[in-house]
């Protein structure tokens, strides 16, 4: 049983770190002011709020369901940017 939490355990910090890793690649952590190795929890929970406050603004542009067809266009347009980003 242990095994298993500490294995689901490492499976949700690997994605949560590959999530920052996202962010990292777009602009949102210097239009919030964000420094790696910032503290967000304990030191600077408002550059925390900022970041929250601004994806939550653009999740409720969205549309309540996303086509297969525009799922596909962000995919492609996400590829494109983590390239031109590895490659800098």
């Amino acid at each position: 049983m242990k095994k298993q939490e500490n294995k689901q355990r490492k499976a949700r910090t690997r994605t949560l770190i590959q999530l920052g890793g996202l962010l990292d690649l777009t602009p949102l952590l210097s239009i919030c002011d964000i420094n790696l190795g910032d503290d967000l929890q304990l030191e600077y929970p408002d550059k925390a709020a900022t970041l929250l406050g601004i994806l939550s603004h653009f999740c409720k542009q969205l549309p309540e369901e996303i086509s297969e067809e525009d799922l596909s266009q962000l995919k492609n347009s996400g590829v494109k940017s983590i390239k031109s980003k590895t490659m800098q």
